[in-house]
């Protein structure tokens, strides 16, 4: 797909679980080059004052960022019969892990419904790319089925990263998070239904963005959250070297220590409100998490972890959250 000046467009789809650190590299990838990040821009097919957690990156309302306001604008009049609120539709039948069988028969034989998601969604990509003026658009949506769906759209230039992160260090940021938000109280029963739901999560995310690999026609490219944060120069390059992107600014700049900025990515993990970050490894499940939740990571997804050179009892590092 070219957009309204005939240059190309890319699309850059992050997939992995939640609390992967999907935010932290799309954001590194914006920060340094003329790539835009729009962080979950999944939740655009949502009325703007609807959306969970709907403030800009820019400390805006989306409602009322005028850089949002645009694009929406533009959207909704590209996309015209056809209504938010019928492509949320669409997200809902093409997108979810559900969906997989679905994405299987459309990749046989679209259906008019799949076309007119399609239709929908290049008009999407297309909107951002002209009102941000960039050709290269990433998405840290993470969903891998909404991948498989992308990779259909003969028009888009896809490049697929699988983000993984290990599942100790989700669990801990997932624990984390619902103590401090409030959504859990903290005692035995509800520790233990974060648990085996983020490991279940892990999993079966994991293995669906595998699958994606398999299964979608765009580029595809794996990169561990603990490489990237550690040494961002050996995954970025492969990036580069699989899809093109120029990555040569990114890299020097995290490896200077310089500050990530977030600019109006869409939605996401917190962090994107706080202003330019540096970021640091976090490894504290290493200390917080308890010997019983480790072992229970192990016992149901260790077979996983170590495809993804993760080991059972890492030596435990001194490096803590930024």
């Amino acid at each position: 797909m070219t957009n309204a000046k005939g240059i190309v467009l890319r699309v850059v789809h992050i997939m992995g679980t939640a609390h992967c650190g999907s935010t932290i590299l799309g954001g590194a990838l914006a920060s340094y080059s003329d790539m835009i990040n729009v962080g979950e821009i999944l939740r655009i097919g949502l009325p703007l004052q609807s959306i969970t957690g709907n403030v800009c990156a820019c400390g805006q309302v989306i409602e009322n960022c005028p850089f949002w306001s645009r694009i929406y604008q533009s959207w909704v009049d590209a996309i015209a019969p056809l209504t938010p609120e019928i492509y949320r539709g669409y997200q809902m039948k093409f997108e979810r892990l559900r969906s997989f069988p679905r994405i299987m028969i459309e990749k046989l034989t679209p259906s008019p419904a799949f076309r007119e998601y399609a239709s929908a969604t290049l008009a999407l990509y297309r909107s951002i790319s002209l009102i941000a003026g960039s050709n290269i658009v990433v998405d840290t949506s993470k969903y891998p089925v909404r991948g498989m769906a992308l990779s259909l759209i003969p028009e888009l230039n896809l490049q697929l990263v699988h983000l993984v992160r290990d599942g100790r260090g989700v669990i801990w940021s997932r624990k984390k998070r619902s103590v401090v938000d409030g959504s859990i109280q903290s005692t035995k029963q509800a520790n233990a239904r974060v648990l085996f739901s983020a490991i279940l999560d892990w999993i079966v995310v994991n293995i669906f963005s595998e699958f994606a690999r398999m299964n979608s026609h765009g580029a595809y490219i794996q990169i561990r959250y603990e490489d990237f944060v550690s040494n961002p120069r050996e995954p970025l390059s492969r990036l580069a070297k699989g899809s093109g992107i120029q990555t040569d600014g990114v890299i020097e700049a995290l490896q200077a220590g310089k500050p990530i900025s977030f600019g109006h990515d869409f939605a996401g993990n917190p962090v994107r409100l706080k202003g330019p970050v540096t970021f640091k490894l976090d490894e504290q499940w290493k200390h917080k998490l308890t010997s019983s939740e480790r072992r229970n990571f192990w016992i149901f997804a260790g077979w996983l972890a170590r495809r993804y050179g993760y080991l059972r009892d890492p030596q435990t590092s001194e490096v803590e959250d930024s």
